[in-house]
């Protein structure tokens, strides 16, 4: 039923946002929220004998409901409008027997609790690599000994970055590296051939081939790589448009976009530490400052090429990369996990709710 404007919450009601439920702003009222008070800009259901609102909070999420919120609704600007729950209260929604709504409920509970278990996963390692970027570009890993061990860095000094290994240098990007800067004329474009990396295909750590599909001819990637064609191992970074995601090229066989720079590390500099250096915060806030523009922040090459890099020996360079990668993997395994456990729900929820897949109610529902 419709609940009056302005009263007392249960643990269990189905509360609907008057304002914000064309972007789909409405849920169970949890049992923190027993007993709250809510404002008259909300509409509260509870349930008739016969009915789960459980069941109703996961079937609203389906497109179709989500749209009917649209179609309630009234205004000209979208963030304005305004529900008519009446209106809305007209459609139609399939609801199987109460003990199968239940069950289903409890079916589509238990993905999001293993969703919101990976989430704690990932918040965790992420953290955990935070941590391990303050520590090891600071202090590194330390020196090994005549046994192979590593043994913590005994001496310190003063650097232009802070204080740092006694055996570490700090040199610009330039003196590290040889670059490549692919600003110029845009390579013309075919639907297939050579595939163009460009900077919405660099994200944070590692090039994503999905989310933008563009290519260059193949008898025309010679002239567009003709100052320097990239091979693997080379170290991306976007100077605009996003500035500052970094990648390795893992596939020499692709052509580079413009607001793209590549550096190819120097004899001595081991090409994941430099991938991951670009990542830290370290550096990233010096790209920051380093920018300019207001509504979108850029770099030019010539000022990039003048940040500085903290390099301790190589060999120990490899195994502060190693540690990352390590992290990194485990990142990848989690995300990739959510991923797929978010294409599980998105199906279970397509099938369940709306009756492709009947269940059998468990004996508590009957």
């Amino acid at each position: 039923m419709k609940v009056k404007s302005q009263y007392f919450l249960r643990s269990g009601d189905f509360l609907i946002s008057k304002r914000q439920i064309v972007h789909g702003a409405c849920g169970l009222v949890g049992n923190r929220l027993d007993g709250a008070i809510v404002s008259n800009e909300y509409h509260a259901l509870r349930a008739k004998e016969g009915f789960d609102l459980e069941f109703l909070s996961r079937l609203v999420q389906l497109p179709y409901y989500l749209k009917s919120f649209l179609l309630s609704s009234i205004g000209v600007h979208i963030e304005k409008m305004l529900f008519k729950f009446d209106q809305w209260a007209k459609f139609e929604i399939p609801a199987p027997p109460l003990p199968e709504q239940k069950k289903i409920a409890r079916i589509l509970s238990t993905v999001d609790r293993k969703l919101e278990l990976i989430d704690q996963q990932i918040t965790a390692t992420q953290t955990l690599k935070k941590g391990l970027m303050q520590k090891l570009f600071s202090e590194g890993v330390g020196t090994q000994d005549a046994n192979g061990q590593w043994q913590p860095h005994a001496e310190f000094k003063d650097s232009e970055l802070g204080r740092i290994p006694a055996g570490w240098e700090v040199k610009t990007i330039a003196q590290s590296t040889e670059y490549v800067d692919y600003r110029g004329k845009t390579p013309p474009k075919s639907e297939s051939g050579i595939f163009l990396v460009t900077a919405k295909n660099i994200k944070k750590g590692f090039i994503d081939y999905e989310c933008s599909k563009e290519f260059v001819p193949v008898e025309t990637y010679g002239d567009v790589m003709s100052r320097g064609k990239p091979d693997i191992g080379d170290v991306l970074i976007t100077t605009e448009a996003p500035l500052g995601n970094v990648a390795q090229v893992d596939n020499a066989n692709v052509a580079i976009a413009q607001r793209v720079i590549k550096y190819r590390p120097n004899t001595g500099v081991d090409s994941s530490y430099l991938k991951q250096y670009f990542l830290s915060d370290t550096f990233q806030s010096r790209l920051a400052l380093e920018s300019t523009g207001t509504t979108v922040k850029g770099i030019k090459g010539s000022r990039l090429h003048k940040l500085l890099v903290l390099l301790p020996p190589q060999n120990e360079q490899i195994r502060i990369a190693s540690t990352f990668n390590l992290v990194e993997t485990k990142l990848n395994h989690f995300l990739a996990l959510k991923k797929q456990t978010q294409q599980l729900k998105k199906g279970l929820m397509q099938k369940l709710l709306t009756g492709q897949i009947r269940v059998q109610p468990d004996p508590q529902d009957v």
